[in-house]
């Protein structure tokens, strides 16, 4: 393998092996996070958890059929040919065998696959399939040809190098496949873009195109290609592809007029015919039975079961559109294939000449007219150039050696005829055309000659013709296509080739083509085995490395043997073309058998088992007899001048891209090169390009010759195996190393894997590679220190190395994101705090400037405002003042009305409704005399003591309070008494009321009299005083809130109706009574029952408040205390709603210290 190493593997890893064989981690668990491990850790998880989502991101691995997991372990026999055991021919075939029986078709001889064809379809090249197969190392997998492509494709876009997989084998062996499977996988991984995938299908539709041109069916292959191909895909920096290139090599364009039994011509004329619709037909000038065209119905049978033509011809339309060819280009294309279609079937008879010579004419013109129109080049010029030849002599030569006689056509009435037809599809002049395939013409350096052509001289000139108009066109689709598919961009690219060329053919009649063809086959044969067998063998030698060497038979004896400059088969067969007349065929073989009689690899045939004008060659794949005859003509391959002036004259664009030749100002005498010396050539050309590249390779195997699924012939493959190298590959494989690098290139790729080597090594290159390996997990058996180069030994270590060089990137690649986003940002931040201060201070001059404009006006306008404001509210105050003067509202103190004011004058309104409010009552007040000015006083105290919480207050509002209700002033023993007491002239107060027993709680009527300084209890029969009570001794009066009238008035323990002692204890609440003065007798609080409650609340409330000049605590709740001389009795109102209870009546009950008044 040539240096650089295989792609780097992704998706699950495999770990090196130890010395015991044990799978070791990529790094240690302690130490340095640049040291390797031995086992698991958090490196570990982190890289197990990195590896899971590239996975999420290529898709899950699904299997391709149920029962069929893509896992080695289900793979059946040994599925790398480097571990069979023994490893021998047979055990090889029979291994092969073994996993063909179950379908699985593909083998590795390490990196080499071997593919073996199924001759049917299976279920593994679904998109499951190639997602499983996607960022998988090659060895994780069953071999298949997507892991091939994977490698590649890695390689290409993580080691930037260039790639190329070589696709060989027999014909029918399934290169073709192999080719377009891979490039399908490149396609389905690669880049997602809406660019990357209008390139990517531009590739993948070019396959189509090429296959409906090149391709046609053969003995061996129902799809054979019939031309070589090598595509480069061109990728960016990225691994999107970016277009591509394709090369075409050595179209078998002989087929085009001849065919072998049994097979067919190419597949683009079927196509036309069978999917063409009836108005592109009829524009064509064809019809639709393949029987009416002479080229198509030599090799019968005409229909497959494989082919449908039908589609293809859809399939081939749609690819064409894809690929940006116009439908002009199209539309030209498809007359050019009608064109050759209609050449075929000119045909000629002999006549005789005036002169004795021998001339031609067309049987039916028809055909040439056809073409005429289709290449729109006139139908007499084309005829012409079919007919007669333009010959170069000397002028003194012309009148002596050549006759020249006028041919007199046979007058026809059909306008239509085959070479009509032909002449209109090309728009080219029939007579023209019939005069070229009929005529001959000398030009001599003062003459010009026109000779007359036989039947088989004017047949052979419409062969090349048909042969030249479609090799052409195929070679001007490659390079239409090429120009569509071009990289657009002009950047640094790298390439992956794939070289799809015809396989090693051996028929009945081997003849030019198939010369060609086995010496490309022999040529890459010899690329494989210089670079797998030869050059590997020679290195480990070279580079000190103990090795045994593996024996292989070496074709390159056979390649001198064809190519060798002045002795080559080649060489001799351009030297004969050199001859005048272009020498011959027997001419060819006679130097062939003179020159090379004795060498082991040649032999001329002299017996009768085989055909006359044969020689045999010993290829590396078997002998194949080759019949010389038209060896010399195809090699030339020289199309007349007057052909070409004909179809350059095409009034068609595309035939002067075909001809460019043709045109009259591009005359040359000078000989064009031979299709040897091209094809060997550009044969050279591409052993360059595939030995500049790392080769990646695919050795299809073909299992049988009848093309029948499940049918594997031993003896068929034993012989592929024995010429495709195939176990003298694996024994190399087995015993050499599958990498090898430079100590320099090696330290430059893995050098930050160890502390000794990162980020530098100034010392020998293989002692930082020494060291480098030392610090990895890897056992010393996997690798040898060559001279130069380090050497690997399993594939399994280089996917580890790129494992661990992947993570390490990984975390180079944080540390470099990490360290430039900081100085990034801490740039960004620096130019925003810049930037910030200038915003800031430029903000804050034009603040500071706008703030004091908006001050200055804001103040204008507050002053305007304030002006507007005091002149409209002194407006409003003074039309509000005059209103209200002019509608003052009532002045009854009942009324509420008072004008609304606007907000200005909501306060002042307030005062002035107060003011006015108090005027009014004032002057309502002064109405009044001093009687009813006490009244009014005396009602508005009661609402203030009662309102809201006496139950009885609201029945009191309606009466009057008289005061004196027994008429007491007029009575005589009051008056008496007022005589002797002045103080209580002035009675506020008198009825009589019922004093309650405070044992029993029975009602005693009482006369009941307030004066303005006191309060008497006297007998209302005898009106003798039993209590004076001066008005500041009684303190608080308690009351219920319900219906009741009792009244319990509290009187302080000194009472001045009494005379105290200094013995006396001072008991609050409390009035002494008694007939003599030395008797001391408690009497307590006073407890009234009276309708006049209100009324006498409020007349003592009013009288204490003007005596004391403090209002007495009035006491209105349910529950209360009262002092009765010796003890403390709590009274307690109930409402019991007892039903033999009259309304309004009460039941006092006295039991113990307690006191129940029940409503």
């Amino acid at each position: 393998m040539a240096s650089g190493g295989p792609g780097p593997p992704l998706g699950e890893r495999l770990g090196p092996r130890s010395c015991s064989g044990e799978r070791l981690g990529p790094r240690s668990c302690s130490g340095d996070r640049l040291a390797p491990r031995s086992c698991s850790g958090d490196r570990d998880r982190d890289r197990d958890r990195d590896r899971d989502r590239d996975r999420e991101r290529a898709g899950p691995r699904s299997a391709p059929a149920p029962g069929r997991p893509l896992t080695l372990e289900r793979e059946v026999g040994v599925w790398d040919t480097v571990l069979l055991e023994p490893l021998t021919e047979q055990a090889f075939i029979a291994n092969l065998h073994q996993r063909y029986k179950h379908d699985q078709i593909y083998t590795y001889i390490s990196q080499v696959l071997v593919s073996v064809n199924p001759y049917k379809k299976l279920p593994l090249y679904s998109s499951d399939v190639i997602r499983a197969y996607r960022s998988c190392s090659r060895f994780e997998l069953p071999p298949h040809v997507y892991a091939v492509a994977e490698e590649a494709y890695r390689a290409v876009r993580e080691h930037n190098s260039d790639q190329c997989v070589v696709i060989s084998g027999e014909s029918g062996a399934g290169k073709t496949e192999a080719s377009k499977l891979i490039m399908q996988y490149v396609a389905a991984v690669s880049g997602r873009a809406k660019e990357v995938n209008a390139i990517k299908g531009q590739l993948l539709q070019s396959n189509p195109v090429l296959e409906a041109f090149g391709n046609a069916k053969t003995h061996r292959n129902d799809n054979s290609s019939r031309f070589g191909k090598y595509m480069d895909l061109e990728f960016d920096f990225k691994g999107d592809p970016i277009g591509g290139l394709i090369t075409n090599y050595l179209l078998e364009k002989s087929r085009v007029t001849a065919q072998q039994p049994c097979e067919r011509n190419f597949h683009i004329f079927y196509q036309l015919l069978t999917g063409a619709d009836i108005q592109l037909l009829k524009s064509l000038k064809l019809q639709r039975n393949v029987e009416n065209y002479d080229i198509l119905k030599q090799g019968r049978p005409l229909q497959y079961e494989t082919l449908d033509d039908k589609r293809d011809f859809q399939v081939t339309r749609r690819a064409m559109d894809i690929l940006g060819l116009t439908p002009d280009e199209q539309q030209a294309i498809l007359r050019v294939i009608a064109s050759v279609l209609k050449l075929g079937n000119v045909t000629f008879s002999p006549v005789n000449n005036i002169d004795g010579s021998e001339g031609c004419v067309v049987d039916n013109e028809y055909e040439v007219l056809g073409t005429s129109d289709l290449l729109l080049v006139s139908f007499e010029t084309l005829r012409s150039a079919l007919t007669r030849r333009l010959v170069t002599a000397l002028a003194s030569d012309c009148g002596s050696s050549v006759a020249c006689s006028p041919v007199t056509l046979p007058s026809s009435a059909a306008i239509y005829t085959d070479l009509q037809d032909a002449c209109e599809l090309l728009h080219t002049d029939t007579a023209s055309l019939q005069a070229s395939l009929t005529s001959h013409t000398l030009d001599g350096r003062l003459d010009a000659v026109t000779v007359e052509l036989s039947a088989a001289e004017a047949c052979s000139a419409r062969d090349v013709l048909a042969r030249a108009l479609y090799s052409r066109l195929f070679a001007w689709i490659v390079m239409r296509i090429n120009e569509t598919i071009k990289p657009k961009k002009h950047a640094k690219r790298k390439v992956l080739g794939v070289l799809d060329i015809y396989g090693f053919e051996v028929f009945e009649r081997n003849g030019f083509e198939q010369f060609c063809i086995n010496f490309c086959n022999e040529k890459l044969q010899q690329i494989f085995i210089q670079l797998v067998l030869r050059e590997e063998q020679e290195e480990y030698v070279r580079e000190g490395i103990e090795w045994t060497p593996v024996d292989y038979f070496n074709n390159a004896v056979i390649c001198d043997l064809i190519e060798k400059t002045n002795q080559g088969i080649l060489s001799m067969l351009d030297d004969e073309c050199l001859k005048p007349g272009h020498g011959s065929d027997e001419g060819f073989l006679s130097r062939l058998n003179a020159a090379c009689s004795n060498h082991p690899h040649f032999s001329v045939i002299s017996d009768n088992s085989s055909p006359a004008h044969c020689f045999r060659l010993k290829h590396y794949a078997g002998d194949v007899t080759y019949d010389v005859t038209d060896f010399v003509k195809k090699n030339v391959d020289a199309l007349s001048r007057d052909l070409s002036l004909v179809m350059y004259r095409c009034d068609l664009p595309l035939m002067k891209a075909l001809f460019p030749e043709g045109n009259p100002k591009r005359v040359t005498l000078r000989r064009g090169t031979s299709a040897s010396a091209q094809f060997k050539i550009s044969l050279g050309a591409l052993m360059k390009s595939l030995a500049a590249k790392q080769a990646h390779y695919v050795r299809c195997v073909k299992p049988n010759d009848t093309k029948v699924a499940n049918e594997f012939d031993s003896e068929l493959v034993r012989h592929q195996v024995r010429y495709l190298n195939l176990l003298e590959t694996a024994r190399v494989k087995r015993v050499g190393f599958a990498f090898r690098q430079s100590y320099e290139s090696f330290l430059a790729r893995y050098k930050m894997l160890s502390l000794h080597t990162w980020p530098s090594w100034c010392g020998l290159a293989a002692e930082g590679v020494t060291y480098l390996l030392r610090d990895l997990p890897i056992s010393m058996a996997e690798y040898a220190f060559g001279r130069t180069k380090l050497f690997i030994r399993s594939p399994e270590t280089v996917y580890e190395l790129e494992e661990y060089r992947r993570d390490r990137l990984e975390e180079l690649a944080t540390l470099i994101q990490k360290t430039w986003r900081g100085w990034r940002q801490h740039r960004l931040f620096e130019a925003m705090r810049k930037s910030q201060i200038i915003i800031a201070s430029n903000w804050r001059t034009w603040k500071a400037k706008e703030e004091l404009r908006a001050m200055k006006q804001r103040r204008r306008t507050e002053w305007a405002a304030r002006l507007v404001q005091r002149a409209y509210r002194g407006w409003k105050r003074r039309r509000f003042l005059l209103r209200l003067a002019h509608h003052l509202p009532s002045e009854s103190p009942l009324c509420r009305e008072w004008p609304r004011a606007p907000p200005p004058c909501q306060h002042a309104s307030a005062l002035l409704y107060k003011l006015y409010h108090k005027w009014r009552c004032h002057k309502y007040r002064m109405r009044f005399d001093q009687t009813s000015r006490n009244r009014m006083r005396e009602k508005v105290t009661s609402s203030i003591i009662f309102k809201g919480r006496k139950a009885s207050y609201p029945k009191s509002l309606n009466k009057h309070f008289r005061g004196d209700y027994v008429k007491l002033r007029k009575n005589m023993f009051w008056k008496k008494y007022v005589n002797l007491n002045w103080d209580d002239r002035h009675v506020v107060f008198a009825a009589v009321v019922n004093k309650v027993n405070r044992s029993n709680g029975q009602f005693v009527p009482v006369l009941f009299v307030l004066s303005t300084s006191s309060m008497l209890i006297l007998d209302q029969r005898t009106m003798q005083i039993k209590y004076r009570i001066p008005a500041p001794e009684i303190y608080r009066i308690s009351l219920s809130p319900f219906l009741d009238d009792i009244a319990v008035f509290h009187v302080r323990a000194h009472s001045p109706t009494r005379e105290t002692t200094v013995e006396e204890p001072n008991l609050p609440g409390c009035l002494m009574g008694g007939g003599d003065s030395g008797s001391k007798h408690r009497k307590g609080d006073l407890v009234f029952q009276t309708g006049h409650v209100i009324e006498i609340v409020t007349k003592l409330f009013l009288v204490i408040q003007n005596a004391t000049g403090k209002p007495p605590d009035i006491n209105i709740d349910t529950e209360f205390e009262a002092n009765f001389g010796q003890s403390d009795v709590v009274f307690s109102f109930k409402a019991s709603g007892h039903p033999d209870m009259p309304p309004g009546q009460i039941r006092i009950i006295r039991r113990a210290n307690k006191m129940e008044v029940i409503l």
